[in-house]
């Protein structure tokens, strides 16, 4: 909460600097109504009984415009309701608070991030802890600035930090964690449609009262960026990446490929990557992700969405009194659009996922669907 009121306080002191600047007010609203089931909810590997739901979820944004300066807060509450198995009821609440600063040759961003949701969908992909349902709380805060030194010759840096918090989970292998990350970024640009990078970080994860399991990682990497053929662009980046710790380092290598389509009515995006991210056991975890992301009006008034991502994470730098394993992740969902009115869509979603952790010789499956209404509101200015 000290992260929340910093940034807040913050962000109202330069808004007010600049508020005699032809100030802009916008507001503009989101909302879904959804109604489902799901026949495996905590993906446990042992017999779990199909449940229904009911869920909604309100958006909301507002922002400020000046001629150097945008401010926005969006708030996201997301209520969901299950038969036969109220533990399963969740309020998950979601808020991000943004501010950007252009100037001629360079812009500064200031973002913070709270969340309040549970297991059941903080530790999909990541730990196999899923099942326990107990509350997290995470907050996170992001400076950055870019500055373009010449016209082929830029820099961006940036400062992370986040702290996660799990109510009540003793005895569950959930730990409370803190990290922070910094990186580095030199870019230049070789044509007008191809970019060079050179980027450092630094990263270090710590655990309250438990000392031994702070890690640092650390990485550089080299990245290709290029837009071809008008609706095609490409990212390639590589390199060397170590995790260390008071007794013991790993090395490695990072990476990130990502191409993408975009055309009036489709679009299609394929990424491959490999990176070090924090868990919430309190380790770090080399994570490998393949995700499919594809899109297409079939007419005026309807799409077609096909989403899906394949996830291995492997914990690195085990102690002997850890025994901490890896965990296989895969899901798939196809969507189907029909818009209503301007405003207004209905869908129909249906998707199957799996899991499976490294020393445990079972899978745990899960098939779901729904039936969803959304409602997106006109965005309004405010005088």
């Amino acid at each position: 909460m000290i992260m929340a009121r910093v940034a807040f306080t913050a962000g109202l002191a330069i808004a007010s600097s600049h508020s005699a600047h032809a100030a802009v007010w916008t507001n503009a609203a989101q909302g879904s109504v959804r109604y489902g089931y799901d026949d495996n909810t905590r993906m446990s590997v042992q017999t779990s009984p199909t449940v229904n739901y009911a869920s909604t979820e309100f958006t909301d944004e507002l922002s400020l415009q000046t001629e150097s300066l945008s401010w926005t807060l969006d708030p996201r509450v997301v209520l969901m309701r299950y038969d036969h198995d109220s533990e399963l009821n969740r309020t998950e609440t979601y808020v991000t608070s943004s501010l950007l600063h252009q100037s001629d040759t360079g812009q500064s961003s200031l973002q913070f991030n709270w969340t309040q949701d549970t297991t059941l969908t903080s530790e999909f992909g990541s730990t196999s802890l899923a099942g326990v349902n107990k509350r997290h709380q995470a907050s996170a805060l992001t400076m950055s600035h870019g500055q373009q030194w010449t016209e082929r010759f830029s820099t961006q840096s940036m400062l992370y930090a986040t702290a996660n918090h799990y109510m009540k989970a003793q005895n569950t292998g959930l730990v409370n964690y803190n990290y922070g990350r910094a990186q580095l970024d030199l870019q230049y640009s070789l044509t007008r449609h191809s970019q060079l990078s050179l980027d450092f970080s630094i990263g270090k994860l710590q655990v309250p009262n438990q000392p031994e399991y702070g890690k640092v990682n650390q990485s550089a990497t080299l990245t290709y960026t290029r837009t071809f053929a008008e609706r095609w662009s490409a990212k390639l980046s590589a390199g060397p990446s170590q995790v260390k710790s008071d007794f013991s380092k790993e090395s490695g290598t990072v990476y990130e490929f990502n191409i993408s389509r975009k055309a009036e009515i489709s679009s299609l995006q394929l990424k491959l990557t490999r990176d070090i991210t924090p868990t919430g056991q309190g380790t770090l975890s080399r994570r490998q992700q393949l995700s499919l992301t594809a899109y297409r009006d079939l007419t005026e008034r309807i799409n077609l969405s096909l989403t899906g991502s394949a996830i291995q994470s492997d914990t690195l730098l085990l102690s002997r009194n850890l025994n901490f394993y890896g965990v296989r992740y895969n899901d798939i969902n196809i969507n189907l659009g029909w818009r209503w009115t301007p405003t207004v869509t209905l869908s129909i979603t249906a998707g199957h996922a799996d899991q499976r952790q490294q020393n445990v010789d079972q899978l745990a499956k899960r098939n779901y669907a729904s039936l969803n209404l959304f409602w997106s509101g006109l965005t309004h200015t405010l005088h």
